[in-house]
This record gives C-alpha cells, sequence and structure tokens, in this order.
C-alpha cells in the first residue's frame, strides 16, 4: 500500500485556561495485492489493485485547572472518520475476487481528563503526563466487505468489529539525562468488551 498523498489543516486555540484544537486530513491510497492459491488440483496466482480515501475531522475542547503543581484538563475530543475503497477485479485465475467497493463513516467520542507534572528526581529533570477516559464509536461499527468470484452470487466477509465503548488509559514519563537528551516512557491501553490493547515503548534522544 502506497500513500500518494495527504493533505492536513489544523488550528489550536488557549483563551486563559480554556483549549480548543481542531483539525482534519485526508489521504490517498493506493493499493496492490497478490495472492497464491494451492490446493488439491488447484495453482493459481491472482492479482488485483485499487484506490481508497480516508478523510477525518476531529477537535478537542479542554479546560485547565492548576493543582497543587499538577495540571489538570477535563476534555472532550471528537474524531469523524470517512473511508471511501473503489471496485476492483482480480486478474489471474478462477478463483478470482472481485468487489464494487464501498465507504465507512464512523464517528468516535472521547470524555476524559489529561494531568502533568514536573519535578526532579536524583537530581534530574522528570515530567509525567497522562490521560484516562472513555471512547465511544458510533456509525458504521461493524466490518463488512461484499465479495464475488468471477462466476458466483455476492457473499459477505466480516472482519472485526469497532468496540462501541472502550477505556483507554495514557502515561509518559520524560527523563533528562543531561542537557539534549532525553530519556521517554510511553504506555498506552485500551479495553473494551471484546478487545484490549497494550503498547509500551521507550525512546532515547541524543543531540550533539
Amino acid at each position: 500500500m502506497w500513500h500518494r498523498g495527504c493533505a492536513f489543516g489544523g488550528v489550536r486555540r488557549y483563551a486563559e485556561d480554556i483549549g480548543l484544537k481542531v483539525g482534519s486530513s485526508y489521504s490517498f491510497n493506493d493499493i496492490d495485492t497478490s495472492r497464491f492459491i494451492r490446493l488439491a488440483g488447484i495453482d493459481q496466482k491472482l492479482s488485483g489493485g485499487y484506490d481508497s480515501g480516508v478523510a477525518q475531522v476531529f477537535g478537542e475542547a479542554s479546560y485547565g485547572i492548576d493543582l497543587s503543581g499538577m495540571r489538570i484538563e477535563p476534555f472532550a475530543n471528537f474524531t469523524l472518520v470517512s473511508i471511501n475503497t473503489d471496485g476492483f477485479t482480480e486478474k489471474g485465475a478462477s478463483a478470482a475476487l472481485g468487489s464494487s467497493g464501498g465507504s465507512q463513516q464512523t464517528a468516535f467520542t472521547t470524555l476524559g481528563v489529561h494531568a502533568a507534572t514536573s519535578f526532579e528526581t536524583l537530581g534530574l529533570p522528570a515530567s509525567v503526563r497522562g490521560s484516562l477516559g472513555w471512547h465511544h464509536a458510533t456509525g458504521d461499527t461493524d466490518a463488512t466487505s461484499t465479495l464475488r468470484f468471477s462466476s458466483g452470487l455476492p457473499f459477505a466477509v466480516e472482519g472485526a468489529s469497532i468496540d462501541t465503548n472502550v477505556a483507554v488509559a495514557n502515561l509518559g514519563l520524560d527523563l533528562g539525562l543531561s542537557p539534549g537528551n532525553k530519556l521517554a516512557l510511553r504506555y498506552s491501553s485500551q479495553i473494551g468488551a471484546d478487545s484490549f490493547e497494550n503498547n509500551l515503548s521507550a525512546r532515547l534522544d541524543i543531540r550533539f
């Protein structure tokens, strides 16, 4: 899959303790596929290609509160994602698949709170930031595609559905090792009724 182009626009505004971020993006995707089928009496190589586009509009409003050396920001976030996929017909042999394309529109809302603080540990500057929220999805949350063989009736293929209600958490630690050098640790988690995801990463920035 190749991203042929991407357009982005965004605005960020702060008035006293009120924050507002809005933006939009659009990306073009050029997708080429190939697959092999090897069964009893069948040995076929099939290939296809199609384009797709992904449009996003998003915004977040927050209110900052300073509390005992900690910055707390309750927030509300909204994202609308629209995916449009062209139709395709594979080439190769009798097992070639085809599709007339499709579209999917899903809206995501997140309500939660950001928190951040700075301090020193072992004589080194450090900062911790995190967030906790409730993530809700509406619209096309079921991943369904309609396909057909070169000769035959259409049939539906279902993928993993998007959980409509998910608890989300993020935690980050930045530790200044020396001027220009920093160690960053990140953890994120999403837990829903039918899915969960945990990510842990570390990064060392060295400037010279």
